[in-house]
């Protein structure tokens, strides 16, 4: 009998391909909770914590906020209250 979510193959042949996702996911995520950290965007950040999409959501973040020659980031870091 096959299960609602084996699709007819064995657990076997997905496992890899989780592993892989699995990792994928921590590395894209990590770097784009360790920018959201250091540019001090805490809504940023959450959402990159909770929400897992395999990667596509870091991704996005990385890219929105990359630094590029000459120009300021799309995505500008919040400033800082003064005391």
């Amino acid at each position: 009998m096959v299960g609602v979510l084996d699709f007819g193959m064995g657990i076997s042949t997905l496992s890899p391909f989780f592993i892989g996702l699995f990792f994928w996911e921590i590395i894209w995520k990590g770097f784009a909770l360790w920018r959201a950290g250091r540019r001090n965007q805490p809504r940023w950040f959450f959402l990159l914590f909770i929400l897992n999409t395999a990667g596509i959501l870091p991704i996005i973040y990385l890219y929105l906020t990359r630094e590029k020659k000459g120009y300021t980031s799309r995505i500008p870091a919040p400033k800082k209250k003064k005391k």
